[in-house]
């Protein structure tokens, strides 16, 4: 598969802020501050290598850099809200760019084991309305962890382990039934 086709797949789109290195086929995503915080601005960011292989530390495949001053209110998507619905929270940042593309504001939070602060945060950029964790359907179970930041929590359905790896139209039925369930709260 050529790095165009897999970026489509994945479902990255020309208005997502993300900067492409179609010689070295890396994808670098830019991370900004909470506009909670007054002054909005870069505070890091995350390179996605398509060649290299996921490992649980800070490399191979993802590469994340974040300014001390912010690693504990760190995500992706920000600059993506549409002001409308639920906040789902998910792990990556592909994960987001399939919410977001089903037109759901979506942040990914780039961990499965968020800060217990983080949720103030959220609760702020949010207000009223509430926080859905969209939770990977892992083998450890690790993927629930992202529900202690959440007011709901949705785990992605069997035989898909996170959102991007379902298609749009999957996606879309699924985000549509969970906003359906959400209304019954």
């Amino acid at each position: 598969m050529l790095f165009s086709e897999h970026l489509k797949v994945r479902g990255l789109k020309p208005w997502h802020r993300a900067w492409v290195d179609r010689e070295q086929e890396l994808v670098t995503f830019p991370l900004w501050s909470f506009p909670c915080f007054g002054k909005s601005g870069l505070i890091g960011y995350q390179r996605y290598n398509w060649r290299e292989i996921k490992i649980h530390d800070n490399g191979g495949k993802y590469f994340t850099w974040v300014s001390t001053n912010y690693k504990d209110r760190v995500c992706y998507g920000l600059d993506n809200l549409f002001g409308h619905g639920p906040l789902f929270i998910v792990e990556g940042v592909w994960d987001s760019l399939r919410v977001g593309a089903c037109w759901f504001d979506c942040l990914a939070l780039l961990t499965c084991s968020p800060c217990t602060n983080l949720k103030a945060h959220l609760r702020q950029l949010a207000g009223e309305k509430p926080i859905v964790a969209l939770c990977d359907n892992d083998a450890n179970k690790s993927g629930l962890r992202l529900r202690s930041v959440a007011d709901h929590s949705f785990v992605v359905p069997s035989p898909y382990k996170d959102v991007n790896e379902m298609t749009h139209e999957v996606c879309f039925d699924w985000l549509t039934e969970v906003q359906r369930r959400l209304k019954k709260w």
